[in-house]
């Protein structure tokens, strides 16, 4: 497609894009339902719908459409002759108070990188792996638990309430077009309001054109994908991609045996057992665009991987082998005056655990756990006014568990849970939308009356505050504030899972906590050569009844109800372009993640896995189109592994190189991950004793006990269909 640019901006609270028009003179979509009411020229969406403005009334109502033009049409000091609008059109992200992060699928992400790594890169954001590449990954949000932070495919939730924890290194990263990171108030019409954050895995918005990889790394690592879209004419699209992946993951790693005052068995041993196999394939149609829109989805993986333990504890047999399955059908509507959407979904999750040999838990096991979960969620919103658009959304689901012991062939009667949530929020301009203002509140009730557990039935209500404030139109500096009270009512897993080393607890009661930040953020796309974006912010999250799990004698853990804790701290993330061949991101979190529970021996400890430092350094070179050199750095203060504070992870400071050429439609890229092969470290042997000083050599660990890989290579190569831009 051919044309001048469209210069493309955000439109407040709506959920549709616009590009500015020079001969009409209108915004198109997002615009429009502002000319329905206070213009009088025609004004036209996306897909060519003409919405035809009734007169002004009012010399007030025609000054008010001036200025609404005017706004809206800031830094248009010379629109382009002609436009053309291409793919579809969608919410700006940033535009509100939340605390998010966006991160782009683009060239400034290794080839070789995966889902993991890309989330990684977020301030606030802890990725904690169990091994290395193709390993299970999951993310915390400024200190939260991983089953705290909800992850949505597309708005569509994979874990709705926090009710597992999402492996990241299931989903290949070139299915998504870009990444959303809300660490506070993510919006409404989510449905929900997670202790943790929101993570959206958003899949390309055009006929995205296609992409096939290939690739091979260290310790018998291997992984191929492709994406592609396609027009089906009368606005409808199909997009879909697959992928598989293998590794070994049969690195060396340091082994003290578990003992640590006895350094005569400290011994460096291969990894076994910890090999992963999987296979995932996603499709999507898509149909509409005018005041319509239907959208279908479709994903499926198999994933089979060895539990190699952790390090001093090592299983040589146990296996997990995992089907997931994901449907969903979305409609959108708009009118000159409101948007909806309606979404349904069925997620289908088995899960086949074998330990023969009792190396994990307490005994032989062979088991089976399927998880469904069956959802719809309807939301919309008004524009009453320019300056205010009320909205309300509403989400029912179900959640159905069902246990199985191949053993013996018994199977647990299936237990069922209801939940129902409705959200009531209004978002307010003001000030020549210099101030924005959205007060939100949530009702909650959740039926476990089937599960026989201590709560039966749960009503709660969630209010919560977002405020932004612009002191100029041009000077790229924003002030946000959001505060609220969060929930999340203990999963499935943790009620009733007994597998491997967790044993379930029904006696459980949700979480519950309060949660404020403070933030600026200052972003100068014009600054010097190219750009300049810094975003710094403090929070501060309070939570009760924390479920964590405590590990007995015979290394499993129970999840318990812990009573208070704290976790305050300070994030900023740093992303310039000085000159056009330096391309530098920074990203830096500081946090104090403290146990407030009145119990001598935890009161005022750290939490457990969760540094007080965590940084990440990103630095490319750019040669023209053609060549990039890159260089990371990641670093993690130590993390210690259990409430009393005795075992301590060593710090990890790890440093990663790569170098792309790109030659027509081929990228090829080689890189080396910890490049100076850091696999152990010295921490002091008994933390809690001021008189022990003797250091003792560690693994270094990603999650505890689980160690990282020394030196890894990689190779990837990679086709874009001509005409493509990332």
């Amino acid at each position: 497609m051919t044309g001048d640019v469209v210069r493309k901006k955000p439109l407040a609270s709506w959920g549709w894009e616009g590009a500015y028009d020079s001969r009409s003179g209108s915004q198109e979509t997002g615009l429009a339902f502002a000319c329905t009411f206070f213009g009088d020229e025609e004004c036209a969406d996306p897909a060519g719908v003409r919405l035809e403005a009734p007169r002004r009334r009012s010399s007030l109502l025609s000054t008010l459409s001036i200025l609404l033009h005017c706004a809206l049409s800031f830094a248009q000091s010379a629109p382009p002759e002609e436009v053309v609008v291409e793919g579809e059109a969608r919410r700006e992200v940033g535009e509100g108070s939340a605390s998010v992060t966006v991160v782009e699928v683009d060239d400034r992400l290794p080839v070789g990188a995966d889902l993991a790594d890309a989330v990684g890169t977020a301030s606030g954001a802890v990725v904690r792996r169990l091994g290395g590449a193709g390993n299970h990954a999951a993310v915390s949000l400024r200190g939260s638990s991983m089953r705290q932070v909800e992850v949505y495919l597309d708005g569509l939730p994979l874990n709705p309430g926090g009710g597992s924890v999402v492996n990241l290194t299931e989903w290949p990263l070139q299915s998504f077009e870009r990444i959303e990171v809300y660490r506070g108030n993510a919006p409404p019409s989510f449905g929900s309001a997670p202790m943790g954050g929101v993570l959206n895995l958003v899949t390309p918005m055009t006929e995205a054109p296609a992409t096939v990889s290939a690739g091979a790394g260290a310790f018998g690592t291997y992984a191929a994908s492709t994406a592609a879209g396609m027009g089906l004419g009368k606005g409808g699209t199909l997009w879909g991609s697959a992928g598989a992946s293998s590794t070994r993951g049969n690195f060396e790693a340091f082994d003290d045996n578990g003992t640590l005052y006895n350094t005569a068995d400290d011994r460096v041993v291969k990894r076994q057992n910890n090999g992963t196999q999987q296979g995932n394939a996603l499709l999507r149609w898509r149909v509409g665009g005018g005041r319509f829109r239907l959208s279908v989805l479709d994903a499926a993986r198999v994933r089979r991987e060895g539990l190699a333990g952790p390090i001093e504890s090592p299983a040589e047999e146990v296996s997990l082998s995992t089907w997931r399955h994901l449907a969903a059908v979305k409609l959108e509507g708009r009118t000159s005056a409101s948007r909806w959407s309606a979404r349904g979904w069925r997620r289908d999750r088995s899960e086949s655990y074998q330990d023969l040999d009792g190396e994990l838990g307490t005994g032989a096991q062979h088991t089976t756990d399927r998880f469904e979960t069956t959802g719809l969620l309807v939301d919309g919103s008004l524009l009453l006014a320019p300056y205010w658009v009320p909205s309300a959304t509403v989400q029912v689901h179900a959640d159905r568990y069902h246990h199985t012991d191949r053993r013996s062939g018994e199977m647990d009667p299936v237990r069922t849970r209801y939940a129902t949530a409705a959200t009531l929020s209004s978002e307010f301009w003001a000030f020549s939308d210099a101030l924005y203002l959205s007060p939100t509140v949530r009702a909650e009730m959740l039926d476990s009356r089937a599960l026989d557990t201590n709560q039966a039935t749960l009503w709660a209500a969630q209010p919560r505050l977002g405020l932004a404030w612009k002191p100029g139109s041009s000077s790229g500096l924003s002030v946000r504030f959001n505060a609220g009270r969060y929930l999340r009512v203990p999963d499935l897993t943790e009620l009733f899972g007994d597998r491997g080393a967790l044993i379930g607890n029904p006696d459980l009661v949700p979480e519950t906590g309060v949660q404020w930040d403070l933030g600026v953020r200052l972003e100068k796309p014009d600054w010097g050569a190219e750009g300049l974006s810094l975003d710094m912010c403090a929070f501060e999250n309070h939570a009760r009844d924390s479920i964590v799990s405590i590990q007995n004698s015979q290394r499993t853990s129970v999840p318990v109800n812990v009573g208070r804790a704290r976790t305050r701290g300070v994030e900023a993330s740093l992303s310039l372009w000085a000159v056009p061949w330096l391309d530098s991101q920074s990203m830096l979190t500081w946090m104090e993640p403290q146990n407030l529970t009145a119990r001598s021996d935890v009161e005022s400890n750290r939490l457990p896995g969760l540094p007080v430092w965590d940084a990440r350094q990103s630095t490319t070179l750019v040669w023209g189109e053609r060549l990039r050199l890159g260089h990371t750095f990641d670093y993690a203060a130590g993390m210690f592994r259990d409430a009393t504070n005795f075992f301590l992870d060593p710090p990890r400071a790890l440093h990663g190189v790569f170098a792309r050429w790109t030659a027509g439609p081929f990228v090829v890229e080689a890189g080396v991950s910890n490049v100076a092969d850091r696999r152990t470290a010295w921490v002091d042997r008994n933390p809690l004793s001021v008189r022990d000083d003797v250091e003792v050599l560690q693994p270094v660990t990603d999650y505890m006990g689980y160690p990282l890989p020394g030196r890894s290579w990689r190779l990837a190569l990679r086709w874009l269909e001509p005409g493509r831009r990332s």
